[in-house]
């Protein structure tokens, strides 16, 4: 498998490759310009890539049934950035989280490759619609979701799109031109 390809590391793979080839796109994410040498040494430094490593790690374990330890991880992200992603979300490699404060992202939301998540940004389903794995939102390849947006319900944020500082979002979005 060729690791530089966009990966999906989801709570149901269970694959330990493919999280660290999402671990690897990240960390190209935070780091882009520098040498292969230095990019992880460099990449650790960010908040952001700590907490989806951490994320990651978490998911990793849960997919493998390992009780206690992945609900562990979560509850220190919590503790540590206020930062509460569900380990049943489903995140691809190379996503970036600037400022990873207060960032929700609830069961089964999909995050595509090159997306990039603000500052206390809920993700997740509405009321009522919970149960079911397609009401929640999906975030397509490259879009960008600003600070204090809250993203709502069984909706499509188009690849490249933009959702605005402090938007509520119940309606699909069109995916925007480059």
């Amino acid at each position: 498998m060729d690791c530089d390809r966009r990966v999906m590391c989801t709570a149901d793979d269970g694959n330990m490759w493919v999280t660290l080839c999402a671990l690897k796109s990240d960390a190209i994410r935070y780091v882009p310009a520098t040498g292969r040498r230095w990019r992880c040494a460099l990449a650790v430094r960010h908040p952001g890539f700590r907490v989806l490593a951490r994320w990651r790690l978490a998911a990793w374990l849960h997919s493998r049934g390992i009780p206690g330890l992945p609900q562990l991880l979560r509850q220190s992200l919590v503790s540590s950035y206020g930062c509460d992603i569900s380990l049943k979300a489903r995140i691809q490699g190379g996503v970036r989280l600037p400022h990873p404060v207060g960032i929700v992202i609830g069961d089964h939301v999909s995050v595509a490759a090159d997306c990039t998540i603000m500052q206390s940004v809920t993700l997740g389903g509405r009321f009522g619609n919970v149960a079911r794995k397609r009401a929640t939102p999906q975030l397509m390849t490259g879009a960008f979701v600003g600070p204090g947006a809250v993203v709502l319900g069984p909706i499509v944020v188009g690849a490249c799109a933009r959702v605005r500082a402090n938007a509520v979002v119940t309606r699909s979005i069109e995916p925007r031109e480059h």
